[in-house]
């Protein structure tokens, strides 16, 4: 069986989609079980482009630049800067504790740059590429104080897309229920975005989200967008 997952051969009803080189930030997230990148455009993405629902290809030139997977965009172009502030949840175990406090101290160099030439995504670290991603990012451990989390690192990465349709939640209904589950919280978070960048006009609610995941820690990667 021969696999060929090249930009070229990709099919998409979006023809504005294409291939950019562009600059990068991210670091790990908690135990390093995520990571979060957040990446910087030249100009944003035409028209309507970017928003919630949507995913891109990525791929890394520092390591195979002819395999590339893809993730839904998690913090969508055009949305105010992510809180920065998340509030610690309320458990017993000290060293998840200092997983929620990490994740939320981290700043971007390029956190004033306009919304509409930036996103982010949120990776979850299995094996293959993002495993190889997660240890480019990673500093060594030398070269971190004792109690201190993984620093911000940067670099490239090859950008395709954005693909898929942009769904908003915009509706003349009074509440919203979203299910995610474990990484899945991506394209949840998106939609939370775009539902708070319209509360003036909104006339949702009420907003419920249930979400899955395997451990505490995994919600790491998930509270990193909101206050609670």
């Amino acid at each position: 069986m021969l696999f060929l997952n090249l930009p070229s051969l990709r099919s998409s009803s979006l023809s504005s989609a294409s291939v950019k080189h562009l600059s990068a930030e991210g670091y790990l997230v908690g135990t390093g079980d995520f990571l979060r990148l957040r990446v910087t455009m030249a100009r944003g993405f035409a028209g309507s482009l970017g928003g919630p629902g949507q995913y891109v290809f990525i791929s890394s030139p520092r390591h195979n630049i002819w395999e590339s997977h893809p993730f839904t965009i998690t913090w969508p172009t055009g949305m105010p800067a992510p809180s920065t502030s998340a509030s610690t949840p309320s458990v017993d175990d000290e060293p998840k504790k200092a997983d929620f406090a990490a994740a939320a101290t981290h700043t971007f160099d390029s956190s004033d740059v306009a919304s509409d030439r930036t996103f982010e995504l949120v990776l979850k670290t299995y094996g293959g590429f993002t495993r190889k991603l997660a240890k480019g990012i990673a500093q060594p451990a030398a070269s971190i104080e004792a109690g201190q989390a993984q620093p911000v690192s940067r670099f490239r990465l090859l950008v395709e897309g954005p693909y898929g349709s942009s769904v908003n939640l915009q509706h003349g209904y009074e509440s919203v229920f979203l299910v995610a589950g474990g990484s899945g919280i991506s394209a949840t978070i998106a939609h939370l975005a775009d539902l708070a960048k319209h509360t003036a006009t909104l006339a949702v609610k009420r907003i419920v989200v249930v979400w899955a995941v395997r451990d505490l820690g995994e919600s790491c990667s998930g509270l990193l967008f909101v206050d609670i």
